[in-house]
């Protein structure tokens, strides 16, 4: 976050103080996409000096999974 945003934030968190029945009408939501076959990229990279190096591609997708959830007050 650049200072140029912590005014607005500031502003934003006081009025968002004196909400009561307003948050009954706020509806959280998230999600977050798991690949079965491993990560999306490398997170980290190992090999053995003495083995010839073997790389495994995602040749025709892999699988995934979204999982998407919700809530609210109510």
């Amino acid at each position: 976050m650049k200072k140029k945003h912590s005014p607005a934030l500031t502003t934003a968190h006081k009025d968002h103080m004196t909400w009561n029945n307003k948050w009954n009408k706020v509806i959280w939501s998230d999600e977050k996409k798991f690949n079965l076959d491993g990560p999306d990229s490398f997170s980290y990279y190992w090999h053995d000096l003495l083995k010839e190096e073997i790389f495994s591609t995602r040749v025709q997708g892999g699988g995934s999974v979204m999982i998407s959830a919700s809530f609210d007050w109510g």
